[in-house]
């Protein structure tokens, strides 16, 4: 329900937005906790460590309406939790379950949504949003074998005052699971993630010509499978 509640507007629709909202976080996507850098946090989907081995940032993105849970601590974590003195951030993606369910969601902004005021008149401001995503989940087998989808698709322009190029950022993100219970006792979760993101003109500004700006690419894909038993009733198997 705070999920729900907590990411407003098409810019705050991500889980990195929400970190932001705890005691002792500063911040954008990547937050420094209670005064750690951006990359001490350690970022994880599903019990998994999916930290980006080069920046120590968070490595891949999901659309919002696939997340179940978001599970942040910020201190006086376990020892389990290493290579991080910041916070640790660990993902719950949905599952789909005996009954077909699913979202869609559309949001679109440019400038024509902004008030031009005394220091700022938006004839001069060249800007728009585009986010289209979809989630559907449901059984292949009642009881048995459950599966979810996501994906979504983020077109980002704006164009700063006076400046020759325009920053442009596109993104997709999708999810694909399967849940398989294969007796009262053990269950087995496949999953297969991709973030493929391009941004051009990453540095655009008056103050840059077209020759000099930058661009900046990324492409994640995580592929996981979690199996977990009861054994006894003191003894789990969890295996990642």
């Amino acid at each position: 329900a705070y999920l729900k509640g907590a990411a407003i507007g098409s810019s705050n629709r991500s889980y990195q937005s929400i970190l932001s909202q705890a005691a002792g976080v500063t911040g954008g996507s990547n937050p420094n906790v209670f005064g750690s850098t951006l990359g001490e946090n350690a970022y994880y989907i599903d019990g998994m460590d999916t930290t980006d081995p080069v920046t120590a940032t968070f490595g891949t993105n999901f659309n919002f309406d696939a997340i179940q849970e978001i599970q942040f601590q910020t201190g006086g974590f376990e020892a389990e939790y290493g290579r991080a003195t910041g916070g640790i951030i660990n993902l719950v993606t949905r599952s789909g379950g005996n009954r077909f369910s699913g979202t869609i969601d559309v949001r679109y902004r440019d400038e024509s949504f902004q008030e031009s005021g005394d220091h700022f008149d938006t004839a001069e401001l060249d800007t728009s949003f585009e986010q289209y995503s979809f989630t559907l989940g449901g059984p292949i087998f009642r009881d048995r074998l459950w599966f979810f989808t996501s994906y979504e698709s983020v077109s980002d322009a704006f164009t700063p005052i006076d400046s020759p190029t325009t920053r442009e950022l596109e993104r997709q993100d999708w999810l694909a699971k399967i849940t398989w219970q294969i007796g009262p006792s053990w269950r087995v979760t496949g999953k297969y993630s991709g973030h493929p993101a391009r941004t051009d003109n990453f540095n655009a500004s008056r103050r840059v010509l077209p020759e000099a700006t930058v661009f900046v690419g990324d492409e994640t894909e995580v592929v996981s499978g979690e199996l977990i038993g009861v054994l006894s009733e003191s003894l789990l198997w969890h295996a990642t």
